[in-house]
């Protein structure tokens, strides 16, 4: 990650009589955190002094994620929520212009997804993610928060917070603001302005508002020339396919006055220290455009080569057996404990398919623990074998690793009692060979020769979706479910989820997942639907078009059983078919219908039997 320090120059002035802080604030390459508004869907209700958010967000947030990432400092932020004014709807019948924009730097420059947030779709969550971040801070490791929206998303984070007894934290946090408005406005009457989050605070956050960032009159000063886009003719003709596509994330203004980036000039002037700046030190600032940051690379780690034996905690001390290439712990004098290694990750920072490989012994069952940065991310143990000394693999899917974790590997020596030894038993010595790392990025999954297979879990969770971990029975060890209340007359869009997919080959498609009914349920109509529907009313059933969501059920017993049926309003059940015209991305949307439904996986195919998929699957 490449990084360049700031000496930004200090002094001070005062925000009120009551409140000091640093003119520049001293930012060194310290944490960020952003909170943007750009609503789109109108929030109509009677207090909304108007129904949508200043478009220039729209423009403003891409040129924000832009400088950090020009400088490679996108592991300094920490958090990003947009579309944030509280109590407004989420998008559902306008486009999200916000989420376009932050999906679209996500995937230029290579940003967190996991730190990203739509306000408007929960903003609990985003509350409280924010509300993390500024509970770490310290004098070392201070927060600097860009208010680029109303205040009362803000509130509500340092409530919970001083709520939670924290309070201390906030002395070390950093405000910089540059708008009467996003101070003072409230959505709704008993919302709250920053002068009253700073109080909540004990007036213990630093508040720094800079000169305001738009002087739209004057084209050459600040970030705003209003319906004249000559000033950004030059992200338009731009070598750089990213930088062209800056330029038109300003075109959508509805009074054609989208030549307006302002709140971006907050992010400039924090990582800058200049009040005063313009289009034209943006363009000598980008230069020749934005350098990708490094490329995820797959990982192998041998435990004889790559591991050292060293005494770690209350565990015990394993060895190196070369003469089965493994990591192994010494049954002779350590019976059912566990022993420990581990291994500083010096890969990117991502999300990565995790796969671990021991040894099956003949003589016992040792049982194997992933931690990654101390946490268990999962356990299993080894299967019954006759075959001694056999490679046996299990994969953790999509789980994040940052440079600089801890990968700890942990197994156990485990009798069966099967193989006579002296006067007792033998047993297996937790033997392992090695870990591998496969990068699975933040993108599609791709449809191969036919075949479609995506795990729940890369749907985007809101709402009543939660994680649910199964090491023995769901692929990649987790699986979704939906803990909301049986919806069965309507669609609640609070809980729908979305996942994107790619097609490559055109034709029809059935649609099929693997699922599992909660227990006490299976094997019966209860807990075993939910609604569906495929973008741009693609999904068909029985010949006919779905223009809309629809129950989509399946049963199962113990297991995650491979099915899936709709069943349309006034015509009946029929199997679920994506008709696909051409090639490119499709999105398949799912609402919760039933409590307690579990989602494994879903499968698109086409020129194969379901017969033929589970066979595919099994292999």
């Amino acid at each position: 990650m490449l990084t360049k320090p700031f000496i930004l120059l200090l002094g001070f002035i005062c925000l009120s009589s009551e409140i000091l802080f640093a003119q520049s604030l001293g930012y060194n390459n310290n944490r960020v955190a952003i909170s943007a508004d750009g609503n789109n869907q109108a929030d109509k209700h009677p207090e909304a002094q108007w129904p949508r958010a200043d478009p220039d967000d729209w423009g403003g947030t891409p040129a924000a994620l832009a400088m950090i990432a020009k400088l490679g400092l996108q592991d300094r932020l920490v958090h990003f929520s947009y579309n944030n004014f509280i109590a407004a709807p989420p998008h559902t019948s306008e486009t999200n212009y916000m989420a376009d924009g932050v999906k679209g730097a996500i995937k230029r420059w290579n940003f967190d997804a996991t730190r990203f947030f739509d306000v408007s779709e929960d903003n609990a969550t985003a509350i409280t993610h924010l509300a993390e971040a500024l509970k770490k801070s310290t004098a070392t490791d201070p927060l600097y928060f860009i208010h680029m929206g109303p205040s009362e998303f803000f509130y509500r984070a340092v409530k919970e917070v001083v709520d939670d007894g924290h309070s201390e934290a906030l002395a070390h946090v950093y405000v910089i603001s540059h708008s009467g408005y996003n101070d003072n406005h409230l959505r709704r009457k008993a919302h709250h302005t920053m002068k009253e989050t700073i109080a909540l605070s004990g007036n213990r956050i630093k508040y720094k508002k800079i000169k305001d960032q738009n002087a739209c009159d004057n084209p050459s000063k600040l970030w705003c020339s209003n319906t004249d886009f000559a000033p950004y003719h030059w992200m338009r003709d731009h070598s750089d396919p990213d930088i062209n596509w800056l330029y038109s994330r300003t075109l959508f203004h509805p009074q054609n006055k989208g030549a307006d980036i302002s709140d971006a000039g907050m992010v400039w002037y924090l990582l800058l220290g200049d009040e005063d700046g313009n289009l034209q030190k943006f363009q000598k600032f980008i230069g020749d455009g934005i350098t990708p940051l490094p490329e995820c690379k797959d990982t192998h780690l041998i435990g004889v080569k790559d591991f050292e034996m060293l005494q770690i905690g209350p565990f015990v001390t394993p060895y190196k057996d070369h003469s089965r290439n493994a990591v192994a712990i010494d049954a002779v004098v350590y019976k059912n404990e566990f022993a420990a290694t581990q291994k500083v990750f010096k890969g990117i920072t991502d999300h990565y398919n995790i796969t671990l490989t021991t040894l099956t012994e003949e003589d016992g069952e040792s049982t194997y623990r992933l931690k990654v940065d101390g946490k268990l991310i999962g356990e299993f143990q080894n299967p019954e074998t006759a075959r001694d000394m056999a490679p046996y693999s299990r994969t953790f899917k999509n789980v994040p690793v940052k440079t600089g974790d801890i990968i700890q590997i942990e197994s156990n020596t485990h009798s069966n009692g099967k193989i006579p030894e002296d006067d007792a038993y033998a047993y297996a010595r937790g033997r392992w060979r090695s870990i591998s790392f496969e990068c699975t990025p933040d993108r599609s999954i791709e449809e191969k020769k036919g075949l479609v297979v995506f795990e729940a879990e890369r749907f985007e969770l809101k709402g009543a979706w939660k994680l649910g971990k199964d090491t023995e029975k769901a692929s990649g060890g987790a699986f979704i479910y939906y803990d909301g209340p049986n919806t069965y007359q309507q669609v609640d869009m609070d809980h729908v989820i979305s996942y994107t997919f790619k097609i490559k080959t055109p034709g029809n498609y059935t649609i099929k997942w693997m699922m599992r009914q909660p227990k006490g349920q299976r094997g019966t109509d209860k807990g075993n639907d939910i609604w569906i529907h495929l973008a741009d009313n693609l999904g068909y059933a029985k010949e006919l078009q779905l223009k809309h969501f629809e129950k989509y059920y399946g049963r199962s017993d113990d297991n995650f059983t491979l099915n899936g049926v709709a069943e349309i309003h006034g015509a009946g059940h029929g199997w679920l078919t994506g008709r696909f015209p051409k090639a490119g991305a499709y999105t398949l949307h799912i609402g919760g219908r039933s409590h307690g439904l579990q989602i494994d996986r879903f499968l698109l195919f086409k020129g194969m039997t379901i017969d033929e998929v589970k066979s595919i699957l099994i292999e």
